[in-house]
């Protein structure tokens, strides 16, 4: 007894271009990282929109809005920082001063010339 298996027939498919879908999906994907990154709502919360655009799934317009309820960073105001940003800054140099060649006497140049021959470590 032979059993003939008779194949169905097959339905007509579409042939898919899976490259040109993933290449889509890639593009668009890239286009929501760049619409969360660069909108106003980022400036000021730029490691909050980046959080939001690499690793989580939301739209483009859900992150958005989620910006805007997070307040911008401030800089930290200091005492010193306010100190150092006042008009009122000494005006000193970073490398000190030439020390001014003391005159001369009998003793000292013997000294200088001590030194000049044996080195300070005399």
């Amino acid at each position: 007894m032979t059993a003939t298996h008779e194949s169905a027939p097959k339905a007509e498919q579409n042939p898919i271009n899976l490259d040109a879908e993933k290449q889509a999906a890639v593009a668009e994907e890239r286009q929501r990282i760049q619409t969360i990154l660069d909108c106003d709502e980022a400036k000021g919360r730029e490691a909050t929109a980046q959080q939001l655009a690499l690793n989580t799934v939301m739209s483009a317009d859900e992150a958005i809005t989620l910006l805007k309820t997070i307040p911008q960073a401030t800089e930290a105001k200091t005492d010193f920082t306010q100190v150092m940003n006042s008009d009122t800054h000494p005006n000193i140099d970073s490398e000190p001063a030439p020390e001014a060649e003391a005159p001369k006497t009998a003793i000292g140049q013997m000294l200088a010339d001590f030194n000049h021959v044996y080195g300070d470590k005399a």
